[in-house]
């Protein structure tokens, strides 16, 4: 199951459609959810030991 990628295209839908009145807010809410799956795609860039904030932060990108 995929439930980052699909979490992460769930977000981008509802920024692109549904203008939430606190897109941060709803970010910071759901974030490690959202990220889940990062972690280990960070981990296979090299990137040793990512934290959730490192994974939030790339989700960003």
């Amino acid at each position: 199951m995929r439930t980052g990628a699909s979490l992460r295209l769930l977000f981008a839908t509802i920024l692109l459609h549904c203008e939430p009145a606190h897109p941060g807010d709803l970010w910071a809410s759901f974030c490690e959810q959202i990220c889940d799956d990062l972690p280990r795609r960070l981990q296979r860039m090299n990137f040793p030991n990512p934290s959730i904030e490192d994974a939030c932060d790339y989700g960003l990108y």
